[in-house]
């Protein structure tokens, strides 16, 4: 197949749905033709992440009108602007025979179940868009009916949710040894209580004892002075911990790959990302119930619950090892999240459309 897709990058920085754009397009790119339109064709995110792709980066200033693709897909931006999003529209539409909307989140769930709502406006122009596409794709089969209510689809319209997959390309190329280590991903900022670095604290506990932590934020990271304060908290138990930030995706699996449990105490998500790849690394991902993460559970997360998250942690710091029977679960969970083996899937389902 030949695919375009049209999506707004940042030239610096990350954001889940620019991160998964370009990593969709990395993994098409194997067995499919794949023109991928932006205002930044040469931004971070693919020089860090995904630049064995075989994708084409354009800017969509500068259309090529010669070539016709079997499906577009559209990455919406996250602000209103009725402009841009009718531009995107356009260039997904020219010589397609098909245009997808890919859809992050909705108004109704992001607002149902964030402590930090936002404005409705927000997704007002990818209702608009929504109208004159041939099939959405959402990020998790979790959403997928509430992004039919919302964009207002009957079930006939075509409409699937996705799980995975992880750049298991760069996390194939990365050697580390287990050590006693957590790993904990986490945003501060607007719109980050969800991320919940708020729970830090609950990992300053005896069972962790000669742990290391390694705390990987999202865009900044707390000043010194705090940080230092954390630091010498943390001692008291003799817990080493640091803070990370805009490490490169090595670095990254690098420290995923070298701990034995992930801390992922997010209370809302739209990807859900970290515990796949922690399980790709075969470390055990300790999360709280929530819809999007139960939906991506293969059996081999573990769970924690406010009123028993102390414990929880105790628990997991002594019994974190996958046993005889999670393992075949495990390796095929590992085969399934592949990234060219879950694209090749997704192609299929596209075709479908």
């Amino acid at each position: 197949m030949k695919i375009k897709i049209v999506c707004q990058l940042q030239s610096r920085g990350y954001s889940g749905g620019r991160y998964y754009a370009v990593m969709l397009a990395a993994g098409l790119s194997r067995d499919h033709e794949i023109h991928f339109y932006t205002n930044s064709p040469t931004n971070q995110i693919y020089n860090e992440c995904f630049k064995f792709a075989n994708a084409k980066f354009m800017n969509y200033n500068n259309i090529d009108t010669s070539h016709k693709y079997d499906f577009s897909i559209i990455f919406p931006g996250g602000e209103k602007n009725f402009v841009l999003h009718d531009n995107m529209l356009k260039i997904a539409k020219l010589n397609s025979n098909k245009t997808l909307l890919f859809s992050f989140e909705t108004e109704n769930w992001w607002n149902e179940f964030n402590i930090e709502k936002k404005d409705s406006n927000i997704w007002l122009p990818w209702k608009k868009i929504s109208q004159d596409v041939d099939g959405i794709i959402c990020v998790s089969k979790e959403c997928v009916e509430w992004a039919r209510e919302y964009y207002e689809k009957d079930h006939n319209f075509p409409m699937f949710g996705i799980e995975g997959p992880i750049n298991t390309v760069i996390c194939d190329t990365v050697e580390a040894k287990k050590v006693n280590q957590v790993c904990f991903f986490t945003r501060i900022g607007v719109n980050s209580s969800h991320k919940g670095f708020k729970y830090l604290n609950y990992l300053n506990r005896e069972s962790l004892s000669g742990f290391k932590i390694k705390v990987i934020f999202g865009g900044s990271k707390p000043n010194s002075s705090i940080e230092k304060r954390f630091v010498q908290f943390f001692e008291k138990n003799n817990i080493n911990l640091k803070f990370y930030n805009n490490l490169i995706e090595q670095e990254k699996f690098k420290i995923v790959k070298e701990s034995k449990i992930l801390f992922y105490p997010e209370t809302f998500t739209g990807f859900g990302l970290p515990p796949l790849e922690s399980l790709y690394c075969e470390t055990r991902p300790l999360c709280f119930d929530i819809p999007v993460i139960r939906k991506n559970d293969v059996g081999l997360f573990k769970y924690m619950y406010e009123e028993s998250i102390g414990d929880d942690i105790d628990q997991i710091a002594n019994n974190h090892s996958f046993t005889d029977a999670e393992k075949p679960k495990l390796s095929k969970f590992k085969d399934d999240i592949n990234l060219y083996t879950y694209c090749g899937k997704l192609s299929q389902k596209i075709r479908s459309l």
